[in-house]
């Protein structure tokens, strides 16, 4: 019960910052000189919550 609850909090935690790099990365898009790392961050925080939802349903 303590492990499950610990994972449920890693994954939101992640998931939290995965959402607003998200969003970042998206209005960045929209900036006259975009940037690359706002997307990288995005995608590595989107497959990071992945693995560990993958990791916790194991």
């Amino acid at each position: 019960m303590r492990r499950d609850l610990l994972w449920q909090t890693l994954i939101g935690f992640v998931g939290f910052f995965a959402f607003i790099s998200v969003i970042q990365a998206v209005v960045n898009l929209f900036r006259p000189d975009p940037a690359l790392w706002p997307g990288l961050l995005a995608g590595a925080l989107c497959v990071s919550t992945f693995l560990l939802y993958r990791r916790w349903k194991r």
